[in-house]
């Protein structure tokens, strides 16, 4: 069987098609495309027209790839941006016109795929938290006496980009204003999520990007996916990014075009939430909701 599963999340669209055997799971494609779908929808509450021209040119994309690989079920997944504009059937009109069946999910349920597919892979973790750094919202995950418990913020990558920062370099005072938004929605969380030393786990593409940085070079799963990343680097990196233009970000091997704008925000988060949680390092997931869809479907086959 053979299923394409695709995360359309606010800033970047993933699509990974796997085959399973009934023994195992091997991927055949895996992509992911920024499309900037939250494009001032923290703003206006509406998918901007620009949004929506860059979803349907990837829309394109992958349907051809999805006939080429001949898929026998697809299952798409949009997020953050997607639930908070007031146009939202527009999103899933373009969808179904590609063949593309979306659903729009709660913040409980991207939880739930988002922390299924976040630890594929990975070896024994103790207590292991999920952190999913979205472009509309981040959110956090984790199992507390066998149930799962998350939750949502308003603090994407873009979210935050827009909402403070005005120019690049980031002037100080807009960096601080950033990391100042964060800790005030960390704060949110409930008690039974704040808890110290836990194992964070952080999925999407701002934790991928850092990697391909620190690597020098573009994506490469296995020198990605479960590999760590201490404090102190990701902070190192925060302060030389916030520094440079976009035109210098963009030079950078493995800095994955259309993110350079947003990678301090995103990267800010990170940080702010490796102090919150008193955790000196994290480990990177290249996996995420796509990998959850996948699981579910070939259980419910």
């Amino acid at each position: 069987m053979r299923v394409a599963a695709l995360d359309l999340g606010s800033n970047s669209f993933l699509l990974t098609i796997v085959e399973f055997n009934g023994e195992k799971i091997q991927v055949l494609h895996d992509e992911g495309v920024v499309t900037r779908l939250g494009q001032e929808v923290g703003k206006t509450k509406k998918l901007h027209p620009e949004a929506l021209a860059r979803a349907e040119d990837c829309f394109r994309e992958f349907s051809q790839k999805i006939k080429k690989f001949n898929v026998d079920r697809t299952v798409a997944t949009a997020t953050s941006a997607a639930r908070d504009a007031t146009n939202g059937s527009l999103f899933i009109d373009l969808g179904k016109k590609y063949d593309i069946p979306i659903e729009i999910i709660t913040g409980q349920r991207e939880a739930e795929l988002t922390y299924g597919g976040g630890l594929h892979d990975l070896g024994p973790l103790d207590h292991p938290m999920i952190i999913d750094v979205g472009g509309g919202s981040t959110e956090f995950m984790s199992v507390m006496d066998g149930q799962l418990l998350g939750m949502s913020l308003d603090i994407g990558s873009v979210r935050l980009s827009e909402r403070h920062i005005s120019g690049h370099p980031v002037p100080s005072k807009e960096l601080q204003a950033v990391k100042d938004n964060i800790e005030i929605e960390l704060r949110r969380l409930p008690e039974e999520l704040k808890i110290e030393n836990v194992s964070l786990v952080a999925v999407a593409g701002t934790p991928t990007t850092l990697m391909n940085i620190i690597n020098a070079r573009e994506f490469d799963w296995e020198l990605t996916h479960g590999k760590g990343v201490e404090l102190s680097e990701a902070k190192l990196w925060l302060d030389k990014l916030a520094d440079m233009s976009t035109k210098e970000r963009l030079q950078l091997p493995g800095m994955q075009a259309g993110r350079e704008d947003v990678i301090v925000a995103g990267l800010q988060i990170l940080v702010s939430s490796m102090e919150f949680f008193n955790c000196s390092n994290l480990t990177v997931s290249c996996a995420g909701v796509r990998y959850g869809l996948v699981q579910e479907a070939l259980k419910n086959a």
